[in-house]
């Protein structure tokens, strides 16, 4: 590949996660940790639960393509399976 589509691969990944990122940013999780415990807290899963942070998360992997899910039905870069060819 040359320059030009390269950079503008690269353009279309950062094009979705602008709004998620403009949205709530990446300070959303402890933003609301803050505010539903201001006085502070023994253990973050009472405050929050690991399934809301789970998708608090997914929501930034999705748009920019790091969804497990979406990972590990593709292709590796990297890592050749057994029998795999080039």
């Amino acid at each position: 590949m040359t320059r030009r589509p390269l950079a503008a691969l690269a353009r279309l990944r950062v094009v979705p996660v602008v709004p998620a990122d403009r949205q709530d940013g990446p300070e959303v999780v402890p933003r609301l940790v803050r505010e539903r415990a201001p006085g502070g807290f023994a253990d973050v899963e009472d405050v929050m639960p690991p399934a809301e942070r789970a998708e608090i998360a997914l929501r930034y992997k999705r748009p920019a393509g790091f969804e497990p899910a979406t990972l590990n039905a593709g292709r590796s870069r990297s890592v050749r399976r057994p029998g795999a060819t080039s």
